[in-house]
């Protein structure tokens, strides 16, 4: 009976991944120019992130962009660092930098939601873009991302990819970057075939009309994730269209966790936040444990064989499937990193699992949910 179980979650692995692979080979690279250039907002807020900051600025000065349609609005989310010295610095004499310190947070609403509410509340774009403190983005972040809008979408959300800074990074690392690297795949494929699933917070895009009409992150007070959050008030509130990329220009790199604690910890934040989801979110969830459990329990009840078969089989789809998105992302694919994709998802999978089921409380970048 469980090799027949192994078997069907197996040739349904590789049902999604084909699907993954055709759905990525049909997307079309958006139009480069052609297109006026309207005034945009890029909200970052931060707190304690002073070691980040200097590269995030670094790639800020890069952006290719007219500097007079462009405002930058920095929020140092009471931080005990030097995150406001170097935000004040950075934004000294220049009028379209505005530097945002916070001294308080509203009992019922979390930091960082709090931090994105009054920056949109200063925010004078028709756009307003976000990302993250630990983010390092593109030189045509901007321009790539308007490109997408101009289907009329409300709102549009990139890939992310993750990475160390330092180095080329551990292995621990680099593994996280097929992580992001996929769900940006996912994100992707499925809103090409018209079912979006989500946006990430650390690359995204909204017309400030729908911020507006959705109400914001004014609405989504001490949600564990604000972005999801705002996806689902800007489609059953606003009822505007999200769409997400998949293009090299517009793809933001994001600092890796630097261990597995941290890393456990986000992964159980974003489980929380996905509560509800859509089927199709649940399903992919369920497959992607499905697959990593069936081998767990191969190697448990002595079907060994069985399992390995199944592991070799799942991880020459995922070689398959990365390369594409790797190519799409004009990234070198990391294919050590890929032969060590499964037993890191079992070990990330179990571990997170009896973290989660501990009870132990959430927390998040200083902050309690």
């Amino acid at each position: 009976m469980f090799p027949f179980v192994l078997l069907s979650i197996t040739l349904l692995y590789i049902a999604v991944a084909a699907l993954y692979y055709a759905g990525i080979g049909r997307m079309k690279e958006p139009p480069s120019d052609g297109y006026p250039a309207p005034s945009v907002s890029l909200i970052i807020p931060a707190r304690n992130e002073a070691a980040h900051l200097p590269g995030l600025f670094a790639s800020l000065e890069r952006l290719q962009y007219p500097s007079e349609k462009m405002e930058i609005i920095l929020v140092d989310d009471r931080s005990s660092d030097a995150t406001g010295r170097l935000m004040a610095e950075f934004c000294r004499g220049h009028a379209s930098r505005i530097h945002l310190p916070l001294k308080h947070c509203p009992g019922d609403d979390t930091g960082k939601n709090n931090a994105l509410t009054r920056a949109a509340e200063r925010a004078t774009g028709e756009f307003l873009f976000f990302t993250d403190a630990d983010c390092r983005v593109p030189p045509r972040w901007i321009t790539t991302t308007l490109a997408c809008m101009q289907s009329g979408a409300g709102a549009v959300a990139g890939p992310v990819v993750a990475c160390s800074f330092r180095d080329r990074g551990s292995l621990l690392s680099r593994l996280q970057s097929l992580d992001w690297a996929l769900y940006s795949a996912t994100g992707a494929v499925f809103s090409f075939f018209g079912v979006p699933l989500g946006m990430f917070g650390n690359n995204m895009c909204i017309r400030k009309t729908v911020y507006d009409m959705c109400g914001g992150f004014a609405k989504t007070k001490n949600r564990i994730t604000e972005d999801y959050a705002l996806f689902d008030l800007i489609r059953n509130t606003a009822g505007a269209p999200v769409h997400m990329h998949l293009h090299a220009r517009g793809t933001i790199l994001t600092a890796s966790e630097p261990s597995l604690r941290q890393l456990i910890q986000q992964r159980i934040r974003w489980a929380w936040g996905m509560q509800g989801r859509t089927a199709p979110t649940f399903l992919l969830t369920a497959l992607a444990f499905a697959s990593v459990l069936g081998l767990l329990m191969g190697l448990i009840t002595g079907h060994g064989k069985t399992a390995a078969g199944a592991l070799l089989v799942m991880t020459g789809a995922d070689v398959m499937l990365f390369t594409r998105i790797y190519n799409r992302l004009g990234v070198t694919p990391d294919r050590f990193a890929l032969l060590c994709y499964k037993p890191y998802q079992l070990l990330l999978t179990v571990s997170a699992a009896v973290t989660f089921l501990s009870g132990r409380s959430r927390y998040w970048k200083e902050s309690r949910y």
